[in-house]
């Protein structure tokens, strides 16, 4: 059988399926209880009936203790699911599992579908890095908890996969779910606000549409998806540890005067004592339970401490530095893949993490090597652009490339506002999955402009140079 372009995309969707069900369904692989899933858990309205926290295995099912969807989209699948239901049953993860992975494996159709050039061999290596890397089973895992990071990876699949496919069919329908698919993502959380601002951007690239109705729809989407990410960024889920973290375990951790940066958040100088000391500490587990510390948690808002770093860049940089140095791993050690009743508590599955395994081997996790990166992305994509300005499937593509590219940038503090630096590789799971977008369309982009230059050269020359 001759491989072709159409058999491609049925063979990749196929073996990404495939791989899913067996992770999440078969196998079973999710993420255990970092300790604050609890204070995501009560937002949506559900608990942990199993008491998988600590255990170093995640619960495979929840029970339901309110009505309420809970604030911003990253639990409004839970949401929706246990509305189904009366309060106090049990609803299995598998349920919003299967949700999610009908969101990812059509964003990656779509794409794959609508990202193909005439070059078999640059489809195959873009289909390639789309199942090993984006189809990583350490990103699946997520699929099977309640973590929002499960809403964050679907929603921005499935907004890829509808923006390539407005871009490359131009039809209405897809225009219009791309815009509620950005909206659904922008309002996750404060990870993809960041993102969500710039893919309203990217939005407005469908406004040299000859057709007003197109350009009416994509202003709108793109009104729609800002205002969503500057919701996303108030949604705030955190407990007292991660409060706790993000002053003394985070801004005390960089500070260059502890007295100095407590007095700058209008907190008592005397708690300096707290200095570095993450919240499991057992004097930080008395100081967290204490009255003192009840006085002073509204101080450790997102605002507040995302304030406090942008008028101390010094401190910033830091911050920034020691985020990219925990920035390349998929799965935390600390972190079992295996739900409650397992015999392998706190252990990982093997399937499918081949780039999970290696990626914090292989990727320099440095800042300096980040932001050339980063920048290379964004100069090579709009250059391309800037060359082919009448396609608007090249134009559009250059855009999501490029919002997703600074975006990415935006959010490495990000894991140092919301928890300090304790688990900040945790924390930087969502930036691991956009970084991961951009490396595969960067190195999937720039095979294709090879490709394109050696066939130019070849009409011009009639050799390969």
């Amino acid at each position: 059988m001759k491989l072709d372009n159409k058999k491609l995309i049925i063979i990749t969707v196929a073996a990404i399926t495939v791989i899913a069900v067996i992770s999440l369904f078969v196998l079973r692989v999710g993420v255990a209880d970092n300790g604050n899933l609890r204070y995501v858990l009560e937002d949506i309205g559900i608990y942990d009936h199993q008491g998988a926290s600590g255990s170093g295995c995640y619960a495979n099912g929840f029970g339901v203790a309110s009505k309420t969807l809970g604030t911003g989209t990253g639990g409004l699948v839970y949401g929706l699911v246990k509305l189904l239901v009366p309060v106090d049953s049990v609803v299995g993860v598998f349920v919003p599992a299967l949700i999610y992975l009908m969101m990812f494996i059509g964003g990656i159709f779509l794409f794959v579908k609508n990202m193909q050039s005439d070059k078999l061999a640059n489809n195959i290596m873009m289909c390639v890095l789309i199942l090993v890397v984006i189809a990583d089973a350490g990103y699946l895992a997520f699929f099977n908890t309640p973590y929002t990071e499960g809403a964050f990876i679907a929603y921005l699949t499935l907004f890829a996969g509808l923006y390539t496919a407005s871009a490359k069919t131009g039809k209405i329908l897809y225009l219009v779910l791309t815009g509620i698919a950005g909206a659904l993502f922008g309002a996750t959380g404060i990870f993809a606000s960041v993102v969500g601002v710039f893919l309203s951007l990217a939005m407005l690239g469908f406004v040299k549409q000859s057709n007003m109705i197109k350009k009416i729809i994509a202003i709108v989407s793109a009104c729609l998806i800002f205002v969503s990410s500057l919701y996303g960024f108030t949604v705030d889920k955190s407990g007292d540890n991660m409060r706790y973290n993000r002053i003394f375990y985070g801004i005390l951790s960089v500070a260059e005067n502890d007295e100095q940066a407590l007095a700058d958040l209008g907190i008592d100088v005397k708690f300096a004592e707290y200095a570095d000391v993450d919240c499991y500490n057992e004097k930080a587990i008395k100081f967290i339970a204490s009255s003192e510390f009840a006085e002073i948690k509204d101080k450790a808002s997102i605002f507040a401490v995302f304030k406090y770093y942008v008028t101390h860049p010094n401190e910033l940089m830091s911050a920034v530095e020691k985020s990219v140095n925990n920035s390349t791993r998929i799965k935390s050690d600390y972190l079992g893949d295996y739900p409650v009743g397992s015999s392998k508590a706190g252990q990982h599955n093997s399937f499918w993490s081949i780039y999970s395994n290696i990626k914090h081997r292989i990727i320099p996790a440095s800042l300096p090597i980040l932001a050339i990166f980063a920048v290379a992305v964004v100069f090579f994509a709009l250059s391309y652009k800037r060359k082919h300005n009448n396609n608007q499937e090249i134009a559009t593509f250059a855009y999501l490339v490029t919002s997703l590219a600074v975006g990415m940038i935006l959010m490495i503090p990000l894991g140092a506002v919301v928890n300090g630096f304790s688990m900040i590789d945790f924390y930087m799971r969502s930036y691991n999955f956009v970084f991961d977008i951009v490396l595969c369309c960067a190195v999937a982009g720039g095979i294709r402009i090879l490709l394109a230059r050696q066939q130019a050269l070849r009409d011009k020359y009639g050799v390969n140079q």
